[in-house]
Parts: C-alpha cells; sequence; structure tokens
C-alpha cells in the first residue's frame, strides 16, 4: 500500500527509527544527568551522554531499523558524517531560532530537532544503510 508515496514499510521502517531515537534520547538524557549528579563536569558529562547515544544509535538503527549487512567500516564513517551533517544543522537551526528569533531555549529545541531528525533518516536510509536510490517523491 502507498499513500502519498510513502510506502507501508517505509512508514514502518520510519517508526523504528523514531523509536530508536526516543530511546537513544532517554538514555543520553540519563547518562548525563546521572554523571552530573556525581559531580563530572556538564562538558565531560554531556560528550560522555551524546557519545553513548551516538554507538546506542549506530547499533540500533543499523540492526533492527535498517535491518543492513553492509561493510561496517564503510557504514561507521558514513554514519559519523551524516550524523555529524545534521547535528550541525540542527545547532545553526537551535541559535538562530533562540539568538536570532529571540524564542526560548526551550522552544528553539524542540523546533530544532525537525531539522536533525528528518535529514538523518535520509541521510541514514539512502548512504549509510542505503537500500535504494533517493527519489523526488521521498522529499
Amino acid at each position: 500500500m502507498e499513500r502519498l508515496g510513502v510506502t507501508t514499510d517505509t512508514a514502518k521502517e520510519f517508526g523504528k527509527f523514531l523509536a530508536v531515537g526516543l530511546i537513544n534520547t532517554a538514555l543520553t538524557l540519563l547518562i548525563i544527568f546521572v554523571l552530573l549528579w556525581l559531580g563530572t563536569p556538564l562538558l565531560i558529562a554531556n560528550i560522555s551522554g551524546y557519545g553513548a547515544g551516538f554507538v546506542n544509535s549506530f547499533i540500533w538503527n543499523r540492526r533492527w531499523t535498517f535491518r543492513s549487512t553492509g561493510v561496517l567500516w564503510r557504514e561507521t564513517v558514513v554514519y559519523s558524517v551524516v550524523w555529524l551533517s545534521c547535528y550541525l544543522l540542527q545547532m545553526g537551526a537551535l541559535l538562530l531560532l533562540s539568538r536570532g528569533f529571540g524564542l526560548s531555549d526551550t522552544i528553539s529545541t524542540f523546533i530544532a530537532m525537525f531539522f536533525f531528525t528528518g535529514p538523518n533518516y535520509l541521510g541514514n536510509r539512502y548512504f549509510t544503510f542505503k537500500k535504494q536510490k533517493l527519489t523526488a517523491g521521498d522529499l
């Protein structure tokens, strides 16, 4: 079944991607808050939390979301580039929304998440764990 150019399989895959993202966010925040509670400096706690989230996300998206059997080293490198690109895009949106438009940090953070999630899914689907070519209907 296809609706607006999106197949049922693609919708299920995106649902899995979002589920991994929610779990990943919880893990990242848990690590950050526990480390802060233990007295770890903020920067170290933040890097540790995001580092764990990065690894967790790669493993679960590779095995469960995209069921990839590609070359591990290649997918690791491409995943890193996709993730960093999306992170920088999100950070740019965050700074523009909060500093440029004067929105609250909380509102800016939630809006900026969309600048990470959509491009990250497309980048991982079509470049990191590629199964098929990107078409205009996917954008």
